[in-house]
């Protein structure tokens, strides 16, 4: 799916390929059997199911709740509830839940131990 020059080809419609700039994926969040991709200008509907596409991405992409894989290079900051992280503020501002499940893999991504 990315190719060497960190390029990712999307089908976005019927008829019609969508090329982006890897680094300009924010996240990708599941909606059935489909992934949305949320790029620096928007976002693109892709007929594929996030583990697929989560196989496919580089390695700073990190999976941190069922629906939601993020790319580490558009993360902003991790957020604290009750001494838990529980949300990724993205570069777009959004907010993205941290399942407890993922977290510690999160934590190993950025090099960072987990008070859990």
């Amino acid at each position: 799916m990315i190719n060497e020059h960190g390029l990712l080809a999307v089908k976005t419609e019927p008829g019609k390929i969508t090329i982006i700039e890897n680094p300009n994926v924010i996240l990708l969040r599941a909606a059935g059997n489909y992934v949305e991709l949320f790029i620096e200008d928007g976002r693109l509907l892709h007929r594929a199911t996030l583990q697929s596409m989560l196989g496919k991405m580089p390695e700073y992409f990190v999976q941190v709740h069922r629906s939601y894989v993020v790319n580490l290079k558009q993360l902003k900051h991790i957020q604290s509830e009750l001494g838990r992280y529980t949300e990724c503020i993205m570069s777009d501002g959004q907010q993205i839940p941290i399942g407890p499940q993922f977290r510690s893999l999160l934590m190993m991504k950025l090099g960072l131990q987990s008070d859990d």
